[in-house]
This record gives C-alpha cells, structure tokens and sequence, in this order.
C-alpha cells in the first residue's frame, strides 16, 4: 500500500503546479509557494503524520506494522522528522511495533 498525502490540504484547492512555468515567472513561483508554504509547518506536518500513521495501523490490509518513508526536497525533511517523531514510544503508542537499531552498537 502507498499513502501519498498532500501535506498542502490548508492551502485549500489548487491547480496542479506547472513547475516550467512557476519557475518561469517570479511572481507566479512567489504567488504558489507563499500560498502552499504558509499552509504547514514541522508541527502541523507531524500532526498530519500521526493521523496518517493512525489510519494505517486501523488498516488489516497493512501487515505487522512496517511502514517506510521517503522524500524529495520538502518531503525529504519531513521524512526525516517523522522518523524521528514515530519512533519508540511513540509508535507503540499509536500501534506500531517497535523496530530493533538499525545501526551497530546502538542500545
């Protein structure tokens, strides 16, 4: 399963970005990322995080608890900070099996 959330919900509805054209015009590329920038933050991308991880482990099609991120540009923080965020505790808390050090060494 693949969850691709659209982390720009507040923002309201908005056209599918044309990146040639943003990247085109000054105006255009401060009108859309001011818009859709202003519309999260770390905070509200954790919250938004926590209720995508709680409607995964509600799901039975979801399998022993694994779930994987990845990101590009934004994403890519937002992925890290997740990681971090769900980690221990906190995904036991929401359902999730904890996971074993991923490094050598590690207590």
């Amino acid at each position: 399963m693949v969850l691709l959330p659209d982390m720009f919900w507040r923002a309201g509805p908005y056209e599918p970005i044309d990146i040639k054209a943003v990247f085109g015009d000054e105006a255009a590329r401060r009108a859309i990322f001011g818009k859709l920038m202003s519309s999260t933050d770390p905070g509200r991308a954790m919250r938004d995080t926590g209720a995508f991880l709680d409607w995964l482990a509600a799901r039975p099609d979801v399998k022993g608890g694994k779930v994987g991120v990845t990101g590009y540009c934004m994403g890519a923080g937002i992925a890290l900070r997740a990681a971090g965020t769900f980690s221990g505790p906190h995904r036991r808390r929401r359902g999730i099996p904890r996971r074993a050090p991923c490094h050598r060494g590690a207590g």
